[in-house]
């Protein structure tokens, strides 16, 4: 991934690669939906006409009982996850869904306006970082445990919650869908989460 300044920062590169992967705009066209390694994800604002669609390669989840489970993608390379590497050089996404309880017929609502997982993407733009939070619906593809694991979240509503002081929000009250899946991975899952926690640390609430 070329470490480029978005537009979410304070930056003034304007390369392609950023206005076409970073954020697109939803009428002019980079191609169609991108398709990823673990499924689809897209994040389309509500009011701006904007829409993120990273192309999150790398994945792994983790598993605590048959209800909860925390799938973590991004499209930072293995090598980026590195302690030794400075967050403040990477541009990228980091998207934590964290399913709480699994749905079933009968006892739990089986539509898209309940809620069944917390949502973060975070937006990480060369030394300024947004974090996107928030919920909705999650239709699980296989059960917690298995090697893989996943599932459909269509329409979750997300709003920009922390950031940096110079992060740009061009986003604002935005929807997440896609199908996600990532391999059982406790190891990469925890670097993941930790670099996601080392950016969350550097903000402050919106």
């Amino acid at each position: 991934m070329t470490r480029l300044t978005s537009k979410f920062g304070l930056g003034t590169a304007r390369a392609l690669t950023v206005a076409c992967v970073l954020l697109a705009s939803l009428t002019a066209g980079c191609g169609g939906r991108t398709v990823l390694g673990g499924g689809s994800v897209r994040v389309e604002s509500i009011d701006e006409g904007t829409a993120l669609r990273p192309t999150l390669r790398l994945r792994a989840y983790q598993a605590h009982d048959k209800n909860t489970a925390d799938i973590y993608l991004t499209d930072l390379t293995p090598e980026q996850l590195e302690p030794t590497v400075d967050p403040t050089t990477l541009a990228g996404s980091i998207v934590h869904v964290h399913m709480f309880i699994r749905p079933r017929p009968g006892r739990t609502p089986i539509e898209g306006t309940a809620s069944t997982a917390a949502i973060r993407h975070v937006v990480l733009a060369n030394g300024e970082v947004g974090v996107y939070s928030g919920g909705g619906f999650m239709l699980p593809s296989g059960n917690a445990g298995d090697g893989r694991f996943g599932g459909r979240i269509s329409r979750a509503s997300l709003k920009l919650t922390r950031a940096t002081d110079g992060f740009n929000d061009l986003l604002g009250a935005a929807e997440f869908s896609g199908s996600i899946s990532a391999p059982l991975d406790d190891a990469m899952a925890a670097k993941i989460e930790a670099l996601l926690e080392e950016a969350a640390a550097q903000t402050r609430p919106r």
